[in-house]
């Protein structure tokens, strides 16, 4: 038996690099893509947020998005809807706030910043739940 030559072994591996490649620049790309059509990346853009003015917001949860990059609540206070930006699940934990702590329907009280462009938008500094008051940041 003759051991394959180096030249074939090369030209077999290449276009598996290729391909493995490609894979992952178009995976890349809808992953980045989806991000963007989400709203996950701005979440992030906490200059949005304007800290001269402090929201205290008591309401009920109507939905929750407990998952990467960010937990986002719902709470509706009076008439209006809030979209709650609060900390990444694991500061979430890291702080006390596991997800089965959040329920809907529950009463929360909100402590943070609105968005400057955006109403009924804030970012969540603080969250109190059944009289235990956890600090986000």
């Amino acid at each position: 038996m003759s051991k394959p030559s180096i030249e074939r072994t090369f030209h077999t591996v290449r276009p598996r690099l290729r391909n493995r490649f490609l894979l992952t620049a178009v995976a890349a790309a809808v992953f980045t893509t989806a991000s963007i059509a989400t709203g996950s990346a701005s979440a992030q853009s906490w200059s949005n947020y304007n800290r001269s003015q402090t929201l205290n917001l008591i309401g009920e949860v109507q939905s929750i998005r407990y998952r990467n990059p960010i937990v986002t609540l719902q709470p509706q206070a009076g008439e209006q809807v809030w979209q709650a930006f609060l900390a990444s699940p694991a500061q979430m934990q890291q702080r006390g706030l596991p997800q089965t702590a959040l329920r809907v329907g529950q009463t929360v009280r909100l402590v943070g910043f609105p968005d400057r462009a955006q109403a009924n938008q804030m970012r969540v500094e603080q969250i109190a739940i059944d009289q235990q008051a956890i600090e986000l940041r």
